[in-house]
């Protein structure tokens, strides 16, 4: 079983605005607080 660090070190981050854009959102629709 892996660890949560091996977990969190393995995980893939995608700006928030690329989410948002995959969601239908414009950037103008987000607050944004950190790039993630």
């Amino acid at each position: 079983m892996l660890t949560d660090l091996e977990i969190a070190q393995s995980a893939h981050l995608r700006p928030i605005v690329e989410i948002a854009r995959d969601l239908g959102l414009e950037e103008d629709d987000v607050e944004l607080y950190g790039k993630y």
